[in-house]
């Protein structure tokens, strides 16, 4: 179990953030395929997915990667730059856990890293 930390961005003690903190949070979701893996997975009624299954609703709804570096990739590619790039880095920063011999995924909820997609969404509209 990871405890709460000042230097973790991701598991605060409910405190307003620091601002090197927030910069944390900005850095980690300037990535477009990171942050829209973070934005399904907060929209998710269930907090546990597998790699497959969220790597499909990319292909099945591509519109989140549109303009970016990802547009047009094939599902598969999605996946083996999930696993192998954006899964560890988050997880690292734990802002979700990962097994990679099972290849699941559970995502707990971070109020701020929420609050965050919520407002790049609402600037996408």
């Amino acid at each position: 179990m990871t405890m709460a930390s000042k230097d973790n961005p991701f598991d605060m003690d409910g405190s307003d953030p620091t601002s090197a903190q927030l910069e944390r949070v900005f850095t980690a979701l300037k990535d477009p395929l990171r942050r829209e893996t973070l934005m399904e997975l907060a929209d998710r009624e269930e907090d546990t997915i597998s790699v497959d299954a969220l790597c499909l609703t990319f292909g099945e709804d591509p519109r989140g990667l549109e303009g970016t570096e990802y547009e047009g990739w094939e599902v598969e590619s999605l996946r083996t730059e999930m696993i192998h790039t954006h899964l560890p880095y988050l997880e690292d920063r734990n802002v979700i856990e990962y097994d990679a011999r099972s290849e699941m995924i559970r995502y707990r909820g971070h109020s701020t890293v929420e609050a965050v997609l919520e407002t790049i969404d609402e600037q996408k509209r």
